[in-house]
């Protein structure tokens, strides 16, 4: 998968990965976290890396890992979002109107018809997987007038007009390991 996500990035393509809802920590290769893990001995050898989050969402693909935020009013980040370093931007993800399949769930969800059409079902959704969408779509807006816009100048720019030391636990502790949010 490394190798294939370094192709895309290489290629042009801007990556942006929903890290996890796993509450995993995100050390950046380089961190004296990084490193940290757990060896098993049970007929051979198996290492654990447990800061460096799950392989398939960032493990060193270069992609833009993105976080979930509570609410955009709080700035709040949920309880069940990856943080650390290596997630380089939150945005709101929490209770986010989706699409879902309209059948499965024996009548036990909240899903309402939507109004459009009726054959479809929407639901409120929270994760990673809601935020993502956010910060790529704005990062599609950029690349609109940007045409040069890469994977480094897309980071670059998320730093620059993202807003920064302003993300807070649900125990209204502030947590500076995770220093962007998208938010105005």
């Amino acid at each position: 998968v490394h190798s294939e996500t370094t192709d895309l990035i290489n290629d042009g393509v801007i990556l942006v990965t929903s890290a996890g809802n796993g509450r995993e920590f995100y050390a950046e290769p380089g961190d004296p976290d990084y490193d940290n893990k757990l060896s098993f001995y049970y007929l051979s050898t198996w290492d654990y890396y447990y800061c460096r989050g799950k392989d398939e969402a960032y493990a060193n693909t270069g992609g833009i890992a993105v976080g979930n935020i509570h609410t955009h009013s709080y700035i709040i980040r949920n309880t069940s979002s990856a943080r650390g370093q290596g997630i380089h931007v939150h945005a709101p993800g929490t209770a986010i109107a989706s699409a879902v399949h309209a059948i499965g769930d024996n009548g036990t969800s909240s899903k309402e018809s939507d109004s459009r059409n009726s054959a479809y079902k929407l639901d409120s959704k929270s994760g990673t997987s809601m935020a993502g969408p956010q910060v790529a779509g704005v990062l599609a807006c950029i690349a609109e007038e940007d045409w040069d816009l890469d994977q480094d100048k897309a980071k670059e720019w998320l730093q620059k007009n993202t807003k920064k030391n302003e993300l807070m636990e649900y125990n209204n502790t502030a947590d500076f390991s995770d220093i962007y949010w998208l938010g105005n």
